[in-house]
């Protein structure tokens, strides 16, 4: 074989060296002085060598080094000397130290660098030959030559300050001075040795002194005591002599004690006063010279005269070299075993004689030297037997060399000895012999088949007595193989058979480090657990009680896994459970092939207050196992396990009030509110304890008044004596806040889950219960938690329905939804059931869009069955409650809900669902689904919304679907309302739109390209606007990243959006494009884009999109359309509808949706309904019937979107002809607790009278509307019996298709929510007709009812043909403006208001029935036919000319008539009641009427009573009752006049008691007309005067 080693030492960096060498010698040899040269050029070849630290240093810098270096040392007066010197180009400081040179100062000076505070590395040790004349220096070079020689070390230290530094080289130079002394004083000190070896009293000990004056002994120092023996426990110490160190030096001056003998500082009395001469033992005080190791005492007692002796002590260090080698290579120690092996007669070449050899090779040397002729014998006999013993450890107590130490020798044969089992030896030993572990050494021979362990004690007894034999089995038993015993403990455990097969399986499995720190008891315990692991697939987790561990209070806690798991995992959810880590380790096993994993825990319990564990080792690892599974939130709640001894799922009690009461708003953080629990377990245990006797169900309380006595009342108690105890004011309210909590819920499915895997937990709040809610109050809230989603569900009643959606807002969902309920409220205004909305959020994160869908779903899923879990069902018409459900509220089985944000494509799986629980509602519980209407693909929220951009326009005099018009839109085209939205015009140009991803721009589309392209995108799935093809854009345009940094904009899109800036950021483009001019802005994406300018941000609550918010007063879209919800902040939409935006509320332009859905569930009740009956045979049949009707109802959708945005148009009308009203209702709202101005952002009379007669914007009269409705809708709920009128039941029947009122029209009143459907209707019609101000007329007409105004207003309706009037002004949409629809619209609504107005004031209530409709038809007939007739000249060409203008309009002539005659009309109700009240004809009384109001004066009075400023309610209200008494007066008088016999005006009022009432009535009118009053007094005379001719 040929061996080639190769080392490569780069030439180049040789060549370096030399360079640099040469350059620092040139510099040198500039110095001035010449014979410095010499030496300075010596040194530097002397400490610049090609491994020097100074090579590192800049060449320019070493020179100067170099002669500080010669500087000092040449001003070395010392044998030690030390200097400091910043360390060049780096941080730090050089030491440098000049000494002479002696042994162990490099060994010194590592010792203190154990010991030094300060890091310091040695940089550098040269030994320098130095030869001085005087102070001069005259030779300098290398140290290698015979002579004295001087010693240079360098020293780095890091940065350190100047006090710190000098203690340092003081330190050195004390060390090194004591190192020299040492040195000096060795041969002294030998010959002290020497001298023992002479004396007599020593030769037993002399081959012991031989050996330490050879060199095993470092002597440091050496003392001589005289021991004067005064009596038997006396004594008297004088120092005789002293050579090397003080034992000041070595032991430090506050070790020595003043006026006591140093000797007593070393030796206690009994070891001075020993049976031996000789003492070896080790001091206390650790060596500062060549090892850090406690110094020896060598003590040599010498007897002097009677009761004296000297005392010879040294102290110094045994070398390295003679601990190192084995008691056999001493001669003399070898001489005395071979002796004591002769007379034990062992031959000396057999196997026994080497074996002993070997043994006698582990005995501690110095013990050896002290041992007996006779103790070795007995020794040698008893290993013999050893020998052959391979199961045993043999133990051996050796001659000590001290009286008060016990020196024992383990001999353990090394298939026996684990490094592992020694501190267990050690402690054993140390309690078997009462005594304190001095030293310990492991000693191992040359052949390995034995181990020694050398040990020393100190015993805390003069007499210990020791059992050789059972120590020796006892330390058998601990030194036995670690396999062995795991073997013999599983055979016992598990039976020979099965504990060999998992031996078998196991025994290659546990690492070394595993064997060295885990006993076998407890390996069998990882057996078991590692098993479980195999068989289950899953971790396993196990408490072990402190048998394991020292300390009582600890516990193992052992996780075994088949995944690795790492402490960021372990830790918090530990420490959270309010457990203390005292360490930790971990093993990885190899099993068949297969990776298992133990991680072990020592912990203890954090707080002093907490319960043992032993005692909660059941609920402790149920809940370790469930946060590891993930089934419940790693948070500080779960410290209550260990607090309260509640289980986890309990402690989720609170967890999920906690979720719930921070989404209510609360000052408090999370922190706090853990404080609050854990500061105050016993409150929290009685909280639970109440939550769980409020809904446990028990047999024995099923009497809620029994409960009440014998379960809350005692806890309740109790709570309030426990919270008086809690100290800390926020923590006292947060208990009292979760106390209040738990008495607002009125159902929880906590104990029909707590036992189920899918365990989740619901509770239900009555809203009105929660103190500390803030407005506005749903009526009822549900909210579901689990570890993988949270949600809540939002109703305003009983009756109510809305979305479900999958919300992205964690920290505030319920703000979102709550917000988006009140929109919810405000859309179902005109449908059947009130508002209500839910969200969730998914708690896990997710990296992809399937990943996203599932986690969302299954959160669908738990969210749905929380809500079914607390409603009522419904069987037949009984209604019955959920199992194992303790309900503090009415009975409630309506729940429906509806797609939303993310959810679009789930209510298929919510049905199926509510299929599981057979709820009562089939698949009309959630709408849209495979058997419903699809919203998407019949775009009817955009649809919907439409209807109101149409309006808008027209408003504006454009037709949309007729002529071109701009457009900026947020969202995408694979979007619903979007998407369809866009669709919905041919001739829309879109010129920029964003969505989630992506910006589109299009600076000049083409209407029809564009349409095209945007119809391909709407029908590819998952469709973005990076799908757009580039070639149709128009030139400027393209698609851009939303989140680029750099977009380029082109000349084109500067110029529209005005903006010089040619790149902007996506955030920057978006604001740019929501404030860009163009004619519509159009929502279908998700955010809050636009706040009002006096809003904040924070105040939005959409922080998504806070960086591309805008102000309203910004936007320049002529009008808003809010498909989606929420693209406005309220304040917002009202402060562009006063800046001259045309804009309703989101509310009203996507109700399209919440109407269909309202519809089909609706629909679908009333098929269960006749499946039930038999009339319906089959799913298939309905699913027909809802196909065919599909069409039918979306326009029935579209009329309400029609109706409710005409109704804001009319009231925009009406309020600017008089705010009073509006304000009047929004008073009313409030006091029922509907209106909320501050959340619904609805002003006060000031700020709507300081905008300067603009009156309220649409926004704010939308939310009035929706309000109205909900009130009204309320109202009439209260008169069941009202609602089920049969001259009512028109209205339910209106409300179906026409298909299926044909088909099943004897049904509809059956329909289970006929009352509420009615109700609706009823609401839907009068509010936007008669407009939301319906609800004040109450309070103008004083004792009358609701259901009266509401006949009355139905009744003149059908009599004046309103639906056909009001479907032709419809039809003229884009025919004629808009205002003169309005104007004609108004005009009807004022007539019947006016006819409304004075019946209900005269107390003359209309039953409504086929023959009073008749009559009152005739009569209006009658009476439009007298008018037209009397017409005088003039009027008669109006009148002919506003026929005429109204037939070319469009209506009929019937209808144009009637038109035309509307503002003569106005008596129509006060003729019938004269009618009624003479029994006159219609024409008579009308005649007379007439002929009275013209003698009166009448129309002059009217004429003047409406130029009349009003300036608040009152004069309003004043204005209204003069003119109905004046009418009231002129009735009264006609009725008299017609009751007398010849019916004659003028001789009725010539009578002599009417004449002077008459003359004073016709002056005072006289002077009304010429005065013109500008207020009522007047008009208050003239009306008195008129009353007292009435009564005459």
């Amino acid at each position: 074989m040929k061996i080639f080693v190769e080392v490569r030492e780069s030439q180049a960096t040789y060549n370096d060296y030399e360079q640099k060498l040469n350059e620092i010698h040139s510099l040198l040899d500039k110095q001035k002085e010449p014979h410095e040269k010499r030496f300075l050029k010596a040194l530097s070849s002397l400490l610049i060598t090609p491994e020097s630290f100074l090579l590192s240093v800049p060449r320019y810098r070493i020179a100067p080094l170099i002669t500080q270096f010669f500087a000092f040392i040449r001003a070395c007066e010392t044998e030690v000397a030390t200097h400091c010197l910043p360390f060049p180009e780096k941080a730090g400081t050089l030491v440098l130290i000049s000494s002479s040179d002696a042994s162990y100062l490099i060994d010194s000076l590592k010792v203190l660098q154990q010991s030094q505070d300060l890091a310091f590395e040695i940089m550098a040790h040269h030994v320098l030959m130095i030869k001085r004349h005087g102070q001069e220096i005259i030779d300098l070079k290398a140290g290698s030559e015979l002579g004295p020689k001087e010693s240079l070390i360098i020293l780095k230290l890091e940065e350190t300050n100047k006090e710190h530094l000098q203690n340092f080289t003081t330190r050195i130079e004390k060390i090194f001075s004591a190192t020299l002394n040492v040195q000096k004083n060795k041969e002294s000190l030998a010959a002290q040795f020497s001298q023992l070896e002479q004396t007599p009293v020593f030769h037993p000990w002399q081959s012991f002194l031989s050996w330490i004056r050879e060199g095993a002994f470092i002597p440091f120092s050496y003392y001589s005591f005289i021991v004067n023996t005064q009596a038997e426990k006396e004594f008297h110490i004088q120092e005789n002599k002293q050579l090397g160190l003080s034992l000041d030096s070595l032991f430090g001056s506050s070790t020595i004690k003043a006026n006591i003998s140093p000797l007593l500082t070393i030796l206690r009395p009994d070891e001075i006063q020993r049976e031996l001469p000789v003492l070896v033992q080790k001091t206390g005080i650790n060596s500062a010279l060549y090892r850090s190791e406690p110094l020896v005492y060598l003590g040599f007692q010498e007897p002097l005269e009677k009761r004296k002796y000297k005392e010879h002590a040294f102290l110094g260090l045994f070398s390295e070299a003679a601990l190192a080698g084995t008691a056999m290579s001493i001669p003399a120690l070898r001489d005395k075993v071979e002796q004591s092996l002769k007379q034990l007669h062992v031959p000396t070449a057999g196997h026994e004689y080497d074996k002993l050899i070997e043994l006698f090779n582990l005995f501690p040397k110095v013990e050896l030297f002290f041992m007996g002729e006779i103790q070795l014998q007995i020794i040698a006999r008893s290993l013999l037997s050893f020998l052959y013993r391979s199961d045993l450890v043999k133990l051996l107590i050796l001659a000590s060399p001290s009286p008060t130490r016990i020196t024992t020798l383990i001999l353990i044969p090394q298939d026996f000895f684990d490094e592992s089992h020694l501190s267990d030896i050690e402690a054993y030993l140390c309690r078997a012999l009462t005594g304190t572990l001095e030293n310990s050494q492991v000693i191992r021979g040359i052949r390995n088949h034995y181990i020694g362990l050398h040990l020393t004690f100190l015993p805390h007894q003069k007499e210990v007595h020791i059992p050789i034999n059972r120590l020796e089995s006892t330390l058998s038993q601990i030194a036995k193989p670690w396999d062995y015993k795991l073997q013999l403990l599983l055979e016992q455990a598990m039976g020979k058979e099965q504990g060999e097969v998992l031996w078998n399986k196991y025994r290659k499995g546990f690492s070394p480090e595993y064997r060295a720190l885990i006993p076998p008891q407890a390996a069998l315990q990882d057996i078991k657990g590692l098993e479980h692991v195999l068989e289950t697939e899953q971790q396993f987790i196990d408490l072990w009680d402190p048998r394991y561990e020292l300390p009582k209070e600890h516990y193992r806690l052992q996780f075994y896994s088949s995944r690795e798991s790492f402490l960021d995992e372990l830790m918090p959810v530990l420490e959270n459970l309010g457990l203390r880590v005292i360490d930790q380790v971990r093993f990885t096993l190899k099993v068949e092939n297969r990776g298992l994993f133990i991680k072990s825990f020592s912990v203890k319990v954090t707080r002093e207050t907490a319960k043992s564990l032993s005692s909660l080792r059941t609920p402790l690892l149920d809940a370790l196992t469930a946060l590891f599974r993930g089934e419940v939130d790693n948070d500080p709640l779960n410290e209550l396990l260990v607090l309260t001894g509640l289980s986890w799922k309990e402690i989720d009690i609170f967890r999920s009030y906690r979720n719930y009461y921070f989404q209510l708003g609360t000052p408090f953080t999370l922190s706090r509110f853990h404080q609050s629990l854990s500061h105050n377990p016993q409150v929290a245990l009685l909280l639970c304890r109440y939550f769980e006797a409020r809904f446990r169900p028990d047999p024995r309380w099923d009497d809620p008044m029994r409960r009440e006595e014998e379960g809350l009342l005692p806890i309740r108690l109790e709570l309030a004596a426990a919270l008086k105890s809690v100290t800390n004011v926020n923590e006292d309210r947060i208990l009292r806040t979760l106390f209040n909590l738990i008495d607002a819920t009125v159902r929880t499915n906590f104990y029909r889950r707590q036992a189920q895997k899918d365990y989740f937990l619901a509770f239900k709040i009555s809203s009105l219960g929660v103190i500390d809610m803030p407005t506005p109050r749903p009526m009822y809230e549900i909210y579901i938690h689990s570890a993988t989603m949270e949600g809540i569900h939002l109703r305003g009643g009983r009756v109510a329905r809305g979305g479900l959606r999958w919300s992205d807002r964690p920290d505030d969902f319920r703000t979102e939804i709550l917000g988006l309920m009140q929109t919810q409220m405000m859309k179902n205004a005109l449908i059947v059931p009130v508002g209500a909305k839910g969200g969730f959020i998914v708690k896990h994160p997710f990296s992809t869009r399937e990943e996203g869908a599932k986690l969302s779903k299954q959160a669908y899923i738990t969210f749905i069955q929380g809500l079914l879990d607390l409603t009522d069902n419904r069987q037949g018409n009984t209604i019955v409650r959920p199992p194992q459900i303790v309900a503090y509220d009415e009975a409630d089985p309506y729940l429906v809900v509806a797609a939303d944000k993310g959810t679009a494509h789930l209510p298929d799986t919510a049905n199926e669902v509510a299929k599981q629980y057979h709820f009562w509602l089939g698949d009309a519980f959630a709408s849209g689904g495979a058997f419903g209407y699809h919203h998407k693909k019949l775009g009817i929220t955009a649809r919907g919304a439409w209807e109101c951009v149409k309006r808008h326009f027209r408003e504006l005099d454009q037709d949309i679907q007729t002529q071109p018009f701009t457009t900026v839109g947020i969202g995408s085209m694979d979007g619903d309302v979007f998407g369809n939205g866009m669709l919905l015009s041919r001739q829309t140009r879109l010129r920029a739109a964003f969505g989630a991803e992506y910006i589109f721009i299009d600076p000049d589309p083409d209407p029809e390209v564009s349409y095209k392209e945007r119809k391909r995108l709407f029908e590819l799935p998952g469709s973005s606007w990076n799908d757009y093809d580039r070639a149709l854009i128009s030139e400027g345009g393209g698609v851009y990243l939303r989140q680029a940094k750099d977009i380029p904009l082109s000349p084109q899109v500067r110029q529209w959006l005005n903006t010089r800036h040619r790149f902007m950021d996506g955030e920057g483009l978006i604001r740019l494009l929501i404030t860009a001019p163009v004619d519509l802005l159009w929502f279908g994406g998700i955010g809050t884009y636009v706040k009002a300018s006096t809003e904040r941000h924070l105040d939005v609550g959409d922080r998504a999109n806070d960086s591309v918010r805008v102000d309203a007063s910004q936007i320049q879209a002529r009008v808003v359309g809010e498909g989606a919800n929420l693209g406005f902040t309220q304040r917002g939409r009202t402060e562009y509808a006063l800046g001259g935006g045309h804009i309703n509320t989101d509310a009203t332009d996507n109700s399209g949706g919440v109407d269909l859905s309202d519809h089909e569930v609706n629909l679908k009740i009333l098929f269960n309904h006749l499946r039930e009956k038999g009339i319906i045979t089959s799913w298939e049949e309905q699913n027909q019937c809802l196909e065919k009707v599909k069409e039918e109802v979306c326009q029935q959708v579209l009329a309400n979107n029609y109706s409710q945005s005409l109704c804001l148009s009319l009231d925009r009308q009406r309020c600017l002809r008089d705010m009073e009203p509006f304000m009047e209702l929004a008073d009313r709202l409030e006091n029922a607790g509907l209106l909320d101005r501050l959340a619904d952002a609805f002003p006060h009379r000031k700020e709507v009278l300081a905008r300067h007669g603009e009156g309220l914007a649409r926004p704010e009269l939308a939310v009035l509307m929706s309000y109205s409705k909900m009130q009204l809708y309320q109202t009439l709920l209260e008169q069941p019996d009202f609602l089920s009128s049969p001259f009512l039941q028109e209205f339910v029947i209106r409300y179906f298709p026409q298909a299926i009122t044909d088909q099943f029209g004897n049904q509809l009143s059956d329909h289970p929510l006929a009352k509420e459907i009615t109700a609706t209707v009823l609401c839907n019609i009068i509010i936007d007709h008669a407009g939301c101000t319906f609800l004040t007329w109450i309070e103008e007409l004083k004792n009358t009812t609701i259901t009266t105004l509401v006949v009355t207003y139905l009744t003149f309706d059908k009599v004046l043909a309103g639906d056909a009037l009001r479907a032709q002004v419809y039809a003229l949409d884009n025919i004629i403006p808009s205002a003169r629809q309005y104007a004609l619209l108004l005009q009807l609504e004022d007539t019947l208001a006016s006819f409304c107005h004075w019946t209900v004031s005269q107390d003359k209530p209309i039953i409504l029935s086929e023959k009073t409709l008749s009559s009152l038809h005739d009569y209006l007939a009658q009476y439009e036919q007298h008018q037209e007739q009397n017409l005088s000249e003039s009027e008669c060409q109006l009148f002919s000319g506003n026929l005429k203008e109204l037939q070319e309009e469009g209506f009929t002539a019937e209808l144009s008539r009637r038109i035309a005659l509307w503002d003569r009309l106005t008596d129509f109700p006060l003729l019938v009641d004269l009618v009624n009240d003479s029994g006159e004809e219609f024409t008579a009384v009308v005649s007379a009427y007439e002929e009275v109001s013209r003698y009166l004066g009448y129309p002059e009075i009217k004429e003047l009573l409406s130029r009349v400023p009003v300036r608040n309610r009152w004069e309003r209200r004043a204005q209204t009752t003069f003119r109905e008494r004046f009418r009231a007066y002129l009735a009264t008088l006609t009725l008299a006049i017609l009751a007398t016999p010849d019916r004659n005006m003028t001789t009725f009022f010539a009578a002599q008691k009417r004449q002077q009432k008459l003359l004073k009535y016709q002056r005072l009118l006289e002077e009304l007309q010429e005065i013109s009053p500008t207020d009522l007094l007047p008009f208050t005379v003239l009306n008195g005067a008129l009353e007292a001719l009435v009564r005459a």
